[in-house]
């Protein structure tokens, strides 16, 4: 919801002076309008209007990002050798993935000096891949998010934290997501509290589990089940 400034303006009026640049990758395509369509025809009316008011105010993120005077690099893919140079070019110490459907390969995830790390919307080590919080809901499981270590391995790397943030029963999945933002903001701004004061990435805890699950884009009759239970989308 609101293209997540919630999240930048929390994090932003803490750590503005730790933050180097902001990447934007360009998802702007004709398959978004295939999906805005199939959203309201799934009826997902709160996440299909969510959506587009955020293709429209698309250029109110940038404009906030300038007003605090970050450079805002913007490319079509998270492999653009552009990031990678830009990165080594600065000696940027850390890149944090928020919000991005992306693999790093190799070269992004070697390029800063601490590596990178990812806000995963999923409880690790156990539940992993996409929408694991809109299932946790669903499903009446603590719902939350992970911050860990990225590797080569989707969602692997070492976590250093966890976060529960759903409360009992709770159904409204963009709700949901709004009161997340505040959240993701203020643990990540502790971690780069700990960062600064330690030089160097704590200590995290082993990303390993027997009965991992992997969750991915709900397919229509999912939807429609997760609807029947009462979840608002």
């Amino acid at each position: 919801p609101d293209n997540c400034l919630e999240f930048f303006e929390h994090l932003l009026a803490k750590k503005r002076s730790s933050i180097a640049s902001i990447f934007l990758v360009n998802n702007l395509s004709f398959d978004i309008f295939l999906k805005i369509g199939w959203l309201y025809s799934s009826r997902c009316y709160s996440i299909a209007n969510n959506l587009v008011r955020n293709i429209f105010a698309s250029r109110k993120r940038e404009k906030f990002f300038r007003k605090y005077n970050l450079p805002v690099i913007k490319v079509n893919s998270i492999e653009d050798n552009q990031i990678v140079n830009w990165i080594k070019d600065n000696r940027v110490d850390l890149v944090v993935n928020f919000r991005a459907r992306c693999v790093f390969k190799h070269d992004l995830l070697t390029a800063p000096k601490l590596g990178c790390v990812n806000l995963h919307h999923g409880l690790l080590p156990k539940y992993r891949g996409l929408y694991c919080d809109l299932y946790a809901l669903y499903e009446n499981r603590p719902a939350g998010f992970s911050l860990h270590k990225m590797n080569r391995q989707i969602d692997g790397g070492e976590i250093y934290t966890t976060t529960p943030v759903s409360e009992n029963n709770e159904k409204d999945y963009s709700a949901y997501l709004s009161k997340l933002s505040g959240i993701e903001a203020d643990v990540l701004s502790q971690f780069l509290d700990d960062l600064e004061i330690h030089g160097k990435l704590p200590a995290g805890l082993p990303n390993i589990e027997d009965e991992v699950v992997f969750t991915n884009t709900p397919s229509r009759k999912e939807i429609f089940k997760m609807k029947a239970e009462g979840v608002i989308l």
